[in-house]
Parts: structure tokens; sequence; C-alpha cells
């Protein structure tokens, strides 16, 4: 909470109609009060209101870095690195590293792409997928390995196809249905018989 407006007697201030450049502006906080209760120490201000860098100084933002421009932000770099060398790098010290498009969508492109989890304990180290729709994988090959044991869970129908040949091994192979010959099983609404005979895909 703010104690009070802040004030400084020593801002400075140089630019035009097009930017300016200033050192010790006041600044809102952004927490929902009407008082200026951010000094940044150096700050950037384009014509737009919109587009602008702060790097603050004291107060609820103390030690940030803050950027914001109305039009693309587009970052390139690396064309003097070698193959092989990293190009770019952000290091997250504390705290979490969030990626945010609401109204868009994240794009990883390269030529190949690592997602690691490097956990300290049994419970992290975990890697999480959630959505709220479908999960679409669309690859030439898809490979799989576990160290502890795989699950899959529906609490609807598992379809499984494969259009040449299909290989199970294992040292006990255990499986239950409550399909018969002529009666329909329950996650399926065909029988056995007709499963085995008519290529339902």
């Amino acid at each position: 909470m703010s104690n009070g407006p802040k004030e400084t007697f020593e801002a400075l201030e140089y630019g035009n109609r097009w930017g300016k450049v200033y050192f010790g502006g006041l600044n809102l906080s952004g927490q929902g009060g009407l008082e200026s209760d951010v000094l940044s120490g150096i700050g950037l201000q384009a014509q737009n209101s919109l587009h602008y860098f702060q790097m603050e100084n004291d107060g609820p933002r103390k030690g940030w870095t803050l950027q914001r421009n109305p039009g693309v932000w587009e970052v390139k770099c690396g064309d003097s690195v070698k193959d092989g060398e990293i190009g770019a790098y952000i290091q997250v010290e504390n705290g979490d590293l969030v990626l945010k498009a609401p109204n868009g969508r994240i794009r990883l492109q390269a030529v190949d792409i690592d997602l690691r989890a490097d956990g300290y304990d049994e419970k992290t180290g975990v890697i999480n997928i959630d959505s709220n729709n479908e999960v679409s994988i669309n690859t030439g090959k898809f490979k799989v390995r576990s160290d502890n044991g795989i699950k899959l869970f529906s609490p609807q129908a598992v379809d499984i196809v494969s259009n040449t040949a299909m290989n199970l091994a294992s040292n006990f192979v255990g499986g239950f249905t409550s399909a018969a010959a002529q009666l329909g099983a329950k996650a399926l609404s065909t029988t056995t018989q007709v499963f085995d005979t008519v290529n339902r895909f």
C-alpha cells in the first residue's frame, strides 16, 4: 500500500514531440492507487503513451525493468554465432518464467526442440501438458520410454489402430471385457464377433 504520493526534486528530462528520456520520473505502480509510488531511474517514452521502457528504482516494482509497446516486439540475434553455440539465453534465478498469449498462439520452431525438467526430489521434475479440448500429435515416428511404468486412462472408449501389425509382449498379459459373441460390449456398441471380422476403420 502507498504511504502517500512520492516526491522528487532531482528529476531530469530531455525530449521533443516524438519522444523523451528521463531520469527520476514518477509513475503509478498499477496496483489500484492514484498516487505516484514508483520512481524510475531511467525511462524512455515514445510518442504513443503505450510505448515506453522503464528501469524502476523503488516502490512496489523495485528492481523491475518494464517495457511496453503497442506494436510488434521483435528481437533478432546470432548472426555471427557458430553452429552448436548458444544464440540467445534467458535465465530466471528465482520464480517462474511465464509466456502468455491470451488472444493468440505460442509457436516454437527449430531444427530440434528439447523439453527437460530437472527436479530435485520425487515431487519435482514433472512436465505437465494440460488442455481443455484436445492434444494432437502428428509425427513420422512416435517413441515412448518409461523406467517406472506407463498408464493410459479414459472414462470413454480407447481405440488403438494399426494398418499392418500390432505386437504386444509381456511376461504377463491380463485383459477383461464384458462383451460376448452376440452381446455388445459396455464401451463399444458392437460384439466381439463383429469387431473381429469387420474393419471398423
